[in-house]
């Protein structure tokens, strides 16, 4: 995907133009500059990131780290048909929005009887 040099200049005359013309509007009313190309490259980065976890080629990750983050928004993705529906088996322990995930034994938390604690 070379670009000319004059393909290059007009993509940079076209950001121009949309900055300048984004100093006048707030920030809800702005032009989002964004390359799909780059958009593309980095889903895939994340998806092929997550195959390697689910292959076990890379470690799950700790609860609440950024890595863990983003394998709970491929679940959510995941989870409204937008992602391999593989990835919401796998991480729906990171995702706070699955109702019915299942946790790790390590990470759930004993809760006290009622009846033992009215007794002592």
């Amino acid at each position: 995907m070379a670009q000319s040099a004059s393909e290059r200049r007009a993509a940079q005359r076209r950001t121009a133009r949309i900055v300048r013309a984004n100093r006048e509007l707030r920030r809800e009313q702005q032009t989002r500059i964004t390359d799909l190309g780059v958009r593309q490259a980095v889903w895939n980065a994340r998806v092929n990131w997550a195959n390697n976890v689910m292959s076990g080629r890379e470690p799950m990750p700790a609860p609440g780290t950024a890595e863990a983050k983003n394998l709970a928004s491929l679940a959510s993705y995941s989870a409204h048909g937008q992602a391999d529906p593989r990835f919401e088996a796998a991480f729906s322990r990171y995702w706070y929005h699955f109702k019915d995930a299942q946790q790790p034994e390590e990470y759930e938390e004993e809760i006290p009887d009622d009846e033992d604690s009215e007794s002592e």
